[in-house]
Parts: C-alpha cells; structure tokens; sequence
C-alpha cells in the first residue's frame, strides 16, 4: 500500500479520532484499474472496520464493461477479505432519498460496510446523490476518491483549505482562473457537503489513500469548514501524556534522550494542537512545526 512515511503511532492517533463514525467513500467503477488500486481500497476499508468505523462505498458503476472489470474485482475481494457478504445495492433505481437512506441503515444496523452502486443512464447525477447522502446522514468524513487528486493551484498541490478559501476559489470566474473550471462542480459539492453538516471532506486519488487518511502529510486536499487545527501553549494537564510519549519516542529512536530538566523545559515552554474535534492530542505537537499540514493535521 502506498503510505508516507508516517511519525510513530501516527496511524493509531489516526485511528483513535476516526472511531466509532461514519465515512462515507465515493468513486467511479473505471478508476478501479488495477490490482494495487483494489489492494488500497481493502486495505484501507479493513482498517478503518477493525477500528470501529462505519465505511459506505458509492461507486458509480457505468455500463462500460471495460470499467466493471475492476468493480467485479474489488466486490470480490470485499467479500472473501472482509466477509462482505451482502450483495452491492443499486441505489439509482426508482428510489427517493428516504428509500435510499433506508437501504443503508438496513444494511448497516448489522454490518459496518455498505456497498451502494449507481447507473450511469439514472436521471439524476451520481455526485449530487454522493452530496445528498452525505449531508442527510451527517457522516464524519466524505472522500471523494478521483485520479486527478487534490486541488493544484500553480502546479503546487494545496494541501488545505477551509470554508473561506474555498468560497473565494469558487467566486464568479476564480476557479477558471486557477485552471479548476473542469472541477468546478466538484468543488461546489465540497462546500454543500460541509455547509450541510460533513465534518471534513478530502479529494484524493485511490493510490495514496492510506496517506491521507492516516498521515499529517496526506496525498490530496482536506477541506473543513473551519480551521482544522488550534495551536496554543501546553497546560500543566497536558504534560504527563507528552511526558509518555516522549519516553515512547526515546525508547524507539525517533527522540535524543532527555535529562528531567531538559523535559521540564520543553514542557514549560511547548505549544500543542487540537485538531478537529479531538480533544488534545500533546504527542503531535513536538512535531508541528516539521509537517506539511501544519495548519490543518
């Protein structure tokens, strides 16, 4: 699987604020095209089930056989490596939102994997179902998963942006203006997709998803409403969690040894970050300053 190199225990921080919630993965059956794309997928979806999350993959399926090639792929796979053994169901026929909305909780009242399939030929369009979806069940997180990855302004990929960034990018003209015209439409279904509720959404390919899912430094664009992340100056609450995870660090090599003075030090005068809605999390703030994603990781 295609990850970043990733700090100590920086998957399982990861995994602690993602549990017990929803996330909702959408993406088109053509882009499935190989084997280490299929690999991803479970691999990521098997994580995120052993740590108690709720996974809903809508995929658009097309009627190019071409394209049901790697969904036939990753269906089956779904299957044997996570028992999925319910079958994909087609939410684009004949049913309004509540009947959909009802096909999943069926689904996931007894199993946290939901697999929902959509027509090319249904009158309505799969990314305004994706949206609709996604803002009536309120899940954590929506990723959109497209080959051309995140937002690139000035062919520098942008790692961030929150609900202010992005109503300016999608003024009148500005998104043409940056090159995203093309992606326009996706974009504005980002900013609906907060405005109603979604707690991040993040734009990525599949190969890299478990970066940006379980890495500070990511592979595509995360977008929160508000600022994903506060920096301010360590409490005295705070010092016994760094305390432990700078003995952890030592202990694996990732920090020098410290005397108790040279400790003392770094806990009087370091900084911390909230990130989300996650309470504090001291043992990241040693490194703030050294990632990519410093204002939203």
């Amino acid at each position: 699987m295609n990850t970043a190199a990733s700090l100590p225990g920086e998957k399982d921080f990861f995994l602690d604020e993602f549990h017990d919630t929803s996330f909702l993965f959408a993406l088109h059956a053509g882009d499935v095209a190989t084997e280490t794309d299929v690999q991803e997928l479970v691999e990521v979806f098997s994580a995120l089930l052993t740590n108690a999350t709720r996974v809903l993959l809508l995929i658009d399926a097309g009627d190019n056989p071409l394209n049901r090639r790697g969904l036939e792929m990753l269906i089956d796979r779904l299957s044997k490596q996570l028992n999925h053994c319910g079958s994909p169901i087609d939410l684009s026929q004949k049913m309004n939102v509540n009947m959909r909305l009802s096909q999943i909780w069926f689904v996931l009242r007894t199993y946290p994997l939901f697999v929902g399939l959509w027509s090319s030929r249904a009158p309505s369009s799969f990314i305004s179902c994706v949206q609709q979806l996604a803002v009536r069940l309120k899940v954590y997180k929506l990723i959109l998963l497209d080959p051309a990855g995140g937002v690139c302004i000035g062919g520098s990929r942008v790692s961030f942006m929150n609900g202010p960034v992005l109503g300016e990018l999608l003024r009148h003209g500005e998104a043409e203006w940056a090159g995203l015209g093309d992606r326009r439409r996706l974009l504005e279904t980002v900013r609906a997709a907060l405005e109603g509720g979604v707690g991040s959404v993040s734009l990525c390919p599949i190969t890299g998803l478990a970066s940006e899912l379980f890495t500070y430094e990511g592979c595509g664009t995360l977008f929160t409403l508000t600022d994903y992340c506060r920096i301010e100056r360590l409490g005295i609450d705070d010092f016994h969690e760094v305390e432990k995870l700078l003995e952890r660090g030592e202990r694996e090599g990732y920090l020098k040894a410290r005397t108790p003075e040279q400790i003392g030090e770094l806990l009087l005068n370091g900084y911390g970050a909230r990130l989300g809605k996650c309470p504090w999390r001291t043992g990241w703030l040693l490194r703030v300053a050294s990632v990519s994603r410093t204002e939203c990781r």
